[in-house]
């Protein structure tokens, strides 16, 4: 059912101030009495002279039938808090946005959802590491993410790639794709997932809209998970909404060396949980998750190829015999890395299972 006349131009108008439309309802009960009435209220709040630009333009340029038109076109769906479908959980957050814009399938939100947030530019171990997690977590979790470059569109992709559901949040209105590299992405996800903003046709995109929409992310979520954070990462913002928002934070350990490792250490040391694996994150949801991750046959497990390694991977991977265990120094020694170095590698590894980790700080291959 689309939205009112009067509701969708309010959306337009107070999109980023949701909070605001109630009190405008209860004050202007209906469109007419708002048309006439937005000087007075503009006068009553007090409001900047740019806000009362916009908020002018916006109600002379609003044209119900056209925008309906153009939802229509390009099959794009909208929801008010009042919906059925409207998502439970943001109908629970501090700042829930008045409306909804989508595409694609909504019917699954109401399966448990994990957000997956990163830097646009990953280092390799975050790119692998995001991967490596979102393969496994997207058999027991629809996964979320914000269409960027990096951790995101690796979140995106790899979900998809399994033939699992994935929902992306725009920080941009429908009549922009950003990156517009994505363009394939938003329409794979458009087909085989969803697309949701909050942003109305025709605003201009600022970067401020960017943090407001990881507000989203969280709170469609369960749980956010963190790959890489430097000291200034939009996805730590993700995190402090979802630590607002009573959700769960779990974070991806890097190397000391490492600035994309500031934000996210930092966050290990303030309580969030420290994540290596996949069961970690399953573990924390067992009511309603089924721990299945690693359900492929040992015939399957024997026929999967060998990951694509690193050259420091390789190189430790080389100092192991059959039945062979080393510790951190000989395996220093004997590869010529730098401990940081034998360190992250290993840590990779073991993420793909051709390393276990021993008693002592001891090491072994295990393929």
């Amino acid at each position: 059912m689309m939205p009112s006349e009067y509701d969708l131009l309010l959306h337009c108008q107070f999109y980023l101030n949701p909070h605001k439309i109630e009190e405008v309802r209860k004050a202007y009960p209906d469109l007419a009495q708002w048309m006439s009435g937005l000087d007075g209220y503009c006068a009553r709040m007090g409001l900047q002279a740019e806000q009362v630009a916009f908020l002018k333009k916006v109600a002379q340029s609003f044209n119900y039938d056209q925008f309906i038109s153009r939802l229509d076109r390009e099959e794009i769906q909208v929801l008010d808090q009042n919906a059925p479908l409207y998502p439970t959980l943001l109908n629970h957050i501090p700042d829930p946005p008045h409306m909804i814009f989508y595409k694609g399938d909504i019917s699954r939100l109401s399966m448990p959802l994990l957000g997956v947030v990163g830097p646009r530019q990953p280092s390799d171990y975050g790119r692998q590491a995001a991967a490596y997690l979102v393969k496994s977590l997207a058999r027991q979790f629809g996964i979320v993410s914000g269409l960027a470059a990096g951790v995101d569109a690796i979140a995106h992709r790899t979900c998809l790639a399994e033939g699992q559901y994935s929902v992306a949040v725009m920080g941009t209105s429908f009549d922009t794709v950003y990156p517009t590299e994505h363009r394939g992405l938003f329409s794979e996800l458009c087909a085989k997932g969803l697309v949701i903003s909050e942003y109305p046709f025709g605003i201009q995109t600022k970067g401020y809209h960017f943090s407001r929409r990881n507000r989203l992310i969280s709170g469609l979520s369960k749980g956010v998970l963190i790959v890489e954070a430097g000291e200034k990462s939009g996805a730590l913002v993700t995190a402090r909404n979802a630590v607002e928002q009573n959700r769960e934070v779990f974070v991806v350990p890097g190397s000391i060396f490492s600035e994309q490792s500031v934000g996210t250490h930092r966050l290990i040391q303030d309580g969030a949980k420290l994540v290596t694996k996949a069961e970690d994150v399953v573990n924390e949801f067992y009511e309603f998750a089924q721990l299945s991750l690693l359900d492929e046959s040992p015939e399957d497990a024997v026929a999967a190829p060998m990951p694509d390694l690193s050259e420091d991977e390789v190189k430790i991977l080389a100092c192991f015999t059959k039945g062979e265990s080393h510790g951190l120094d000989a395996l220093c020694e004997q590869s010529g890395l730098m401990i940081h170095m034998v360190l992250q590698a290993l840590t990779l590894l073991e993420m793909n299972g051709l390393v276990g980790t021993l008693p002592g700080q001891r090491y072994e291959r295990i393929t």
